[in-house]
């Protein structure tokens, strides 16, 4: 019993102080991770698929609330249709943006971003290539002046040129990220 106090207490007086890094010099250093399932019926087939997707970033902030930089991203795929199981792996890597809309003072901000990718897949039967866009907002909690935990609503639109076939999808996504203040003393 003392000690769940005492975490709660620990827990409150961080919460108090928290206020996050967003100033122009400052780091950004994290990543979120996306885990999905879809079914559907494609053409009479019942087509059922698994998602799992980590981004790991850095970027630095160019101004205040104003942060630059790039993002990889790992994936892998599974399709199943009658008869067969498709596998397959997704690395890619690009650029963004991002913007926190309220004052560096609040324990909760809001973020948005926006976000290019060129990929590549490799599957067992073929591989491609493909961009992908992406915009996100929501909101990130501070634990302290430099942990946030982000829960982002992801509109992300994927354009493969080799199949002319295009991707359009909205979901949620959990993010981590460290703010690193710069040593303005060299």
């Amino acid at each position: 019993m003392k000690r769940n106090t005492f975490l709660l207490c620990l827990l409150l007086l961080c919460m108090q102080v928290a206020n996050a890094q967003l100033t122009k010099g400052n780091w950004l250093v994290g990543g979120n991770g996306y885990l999905s399932s879809q079914s559907q019926n494609l053409r009479g087939v019942n087509v059922k698929g698994s998602n799992l997707r980590l981004s790991p970033n850095v970027g630095y902030f160019i101004a205040d609330k104003f942060a630059a930089g790039a993002r990889i991203n790992f994936e892998i795929n599974k399709l199943r249709y009658p008869g067969v199981v498709d596998n397959s792996t997704r690395y890619g890597i690009g650029p963004f943006l991002r913007y926190y809309l309220l004052n560096s003072e609040k324990r909760v901000n809001i973020l948005t971003e926006a976000f290019y990718q060129y990929s590549k897949t490799t599957s067992d039967n073929s591989s491609s290539s493909d961009n992908t866009f992406r915009i996100s907002a929501g909101p990130v909690i501070y634990f302290n002046s430099s942990v946030g935990l982000e829960f982002t609503l992801n509109y992300e639109y994927l354009k493969m040129p080799e199949t002319d076939t295009d991707t359009k999808k909205f979901f949620l996504g959990i993010g981590f990220q460290i703010h690193l203040e710069s040593n303005k003393n060299y």
